[in-house]
């Protein structure tokens, strides 16, 4: 019952059908409903046995984060209050991540958990896709920005339109979005990104019909709604996602070589649209650097607290923008210490998934195939956080949890395995909550934050020796 709980959960994180179709019950928080009766029924199965997929690392490390969200506001004057209302907008996250480990302990439960985000989002994305072409309900699913050439135009002059589809007029950039926390067009391409490695899990050789139907229908969907979301981001991302997924299943000189085709594909194919090009001259691109210096420069006056969970705009002078980038808005907000710990999550867990591929764990496995999707995954999301600002948003806290399920069920599989046959031969339990040496998480978190430091400033240097245009 739990299970089946969480994945309506699942589902509806990344589809909305509340605010879809009944929008005034959106006020009686039916998710955090949802969530704590599954939380109780969870809980109930764990007391009765069922296994966590967490170790207790994984834990310290996630609630250290949670504190250190804490902490950042009282030492920033924001004091209890503030501290609890900074956990209050946590709280989805804490709960995505806390009912993944404790519900996606088998191979069959994390493959159905990928598939309720597949729905859920493909969903989503045709109604974004019908909202464009049709123009219904297209105010709540399109977001419509002034063209920069258009920038000091008066918009009263502008032409009227039934649906972005049909417009031709220049004025405007049209940009496909869904609803709830995917609300931004930027968060619902980074989670549609996330999820196409995952869609590769349904593949099966031989099944041509069946491939066709659940991944390449889907797979179209995906792909067309990201390029309707002209996020500059998704499409770094989704190459990112390729290169590590080829990498790990194709070895070097194959991932060159499609390297090179995609490259060519995408620049005929223009996937991110004409209207929104990647560059690092325009206006929002030079904002963007500037905000990532004023990061730099709250963390040099505030080095232990930062200044505070949700403090960045109030202290960025650039037009009071956010960070638009996860790392910097981690470390400007939280200080070293609260970086410290994000990074270390986030080392232990890639670490964790990327030992499901190594020996001694056996390659080619259902499991092992499944990590690398989920590292593609994992390449492809933080690649479009380096662009965003989304340290807190709970589909990251989803995607770490999966590994970490990965992990468990990798490990879990190679220990009855290698267990002895006889009853009377089985070693004593180990405790689960042991911290394994090879869950060490501190030296990825230095190197993470070292590395992030490095590439932060790079940008910054290279946009101050930069003439202006």
């Amino acid at each position: 019952m739990s299970f089946a709980l969480y994945l309506l959960y699942v589902f509806m994180t990344f589809f909305r059908p509340v605010e879809m179709y009944a929008p005034d019950l959106a006020s009686l928080r039916p998710m955090l409903t949802l969530s704590m009766v599954c939380l109780f029924l969870s809980w109930r199965n764990v007391r009765a046995g069922s296994p966590i997929a967490a170790r207790n690392i994984h834990f310290k490390l996630f609630f250290g984060f949670c504190t250190m969200i804490s902490l950042s506001q009282i030492a920033n004057d924001g004091g209890p209050n503030g501290a609890l209302q900074a956990i209050n907008e946590f709280t989805p996250s804490i709960m995505l991540f806390v009912l993944t480990v404790l519900n996606v302990n088998t191979l069959d439960r994390l493959q159905k958990t990928c598939l309720a985000t597949i729905i859920g989002l493909v969903i989503a994305a045709g109604y974004g896709i019908s909202a464009f072409h049709t123009g219904e309900r297209w105010t709540d699913l399109v977001m419509i920005q002034k063209h920069p050439d258009h920038d000091l135009d008066d918009m009263s002059k502008a032409p009227p339109f039934d649906a972005p589809a049909n417009d031709d007029s220049g004025w405007y950039v049209f940009r496909v979005r869904s609803l709830g926390p995917l609300s931004d067009p930027n968060d619902f391409a980074q989670a549609m990104v996330m999820a196409l490695p995952m869609l590769m899990g349904l593949y099966r050789k031989g099944q041509l019909l069946r491939n066709l139907m659940l991944i390449a229908a889907p797979g179209g969907v995906l792909f067309y709604a990201i390029k309707l979301t002209q996020s500059r981001g998704a499409q770094l991302g989704i190459g990112a996602a390729l290169l590590v997924g080829s990498l790990k299943m194709f070895g070097l000189k194959k991932t060159l070589i499609g390297a090179v085709v995609m490259g060519v594909l995408v620049s005929a194919g223009s996937i991110g649209g004409t209207k929104r090009e990647i560059s690092g001259k325009d206006k929002s691109s030079e904002d963007r650097i500037l905000s990532w210096s004023s990061g730099v420069d709250m963390l040099g006056n505030n080095p232990i607290f930062g200044v505070g969970y949700g403090n960045f705009e109030d202290n960025n002078p650039v037009d009071h923008l956010t960070a638009h980038n996860s790392f910097v808005l981690c470390f400007a907000e939280l200080g070293l210490s609260g970086y410290f710990i994000w990074m270390g999550l986030i080392a232990l867990t890639i670490k964790c998934v990327t030992s499901c591929t190594r020996p001694p764990n056996p390659p080619n496995t259902e499991v092992s195939q499944m990590a690398v999707l989920l590292l593609a995954a994992m390449a492809g999301f933080f690649t479009c956080g380096w662009f965003l600002s989304r340290t807190y948003q709970s589909t990251l806290y989803f995607l770490l949890a999966l590994c970490i399920a990965c992990w468990h069920i990798s490990e879990t599989q190679r220990d009855e395995e290698t267990a002895p046959k006889s009853a009377e031969l089985l070693p004593p339990t180990s405790n689960p909550a042991m911290e394994d040496k090879r869950l060490s998480w501190r030296l990825g978190a230095l190197i993470g934050m070292a590395i992030t430091f490095a590439v932060v400033e790079g940008f910054i240097i290279n946009q101050q020796m930069s003439p202006s245009e």
